[in-house]
């Protein structure tokens, strides 16, 4: 069963949005790539960027500016 933070990213992928952090509670971010799926604790919201942003920057996100969205 998926967790909230789970649905609440593939709820913004779905959007039309590209996660590229997780905003801790501490005030932390941690890359999407680099976060272990199977412990959400402590994510608080996240960095994103448009697909149409993210496709015309030749599918990377340096350079882009992101969009914080709290859960």
């Amino acid at each position: 069963m998926m967790n909230t933070v789970e649905m609440r990213i593939e709820e913004l992928e779905n959007n039309g949005y590209v996660v590229v952090t997780l905003m801790m509670a501490n005030g932390g971010q941690i890359d999407i790539e680099m976060y272990d799926e199977e412990n959400y604790d402590g994510v608080v919201g996240a960095t994103v960027v448009t697909v149409e942003a993210y496709e015309e920057n030749g599918y990377d996100v340096e350079g882009l500016e992101t969009e914080e969205i709290k859960f």
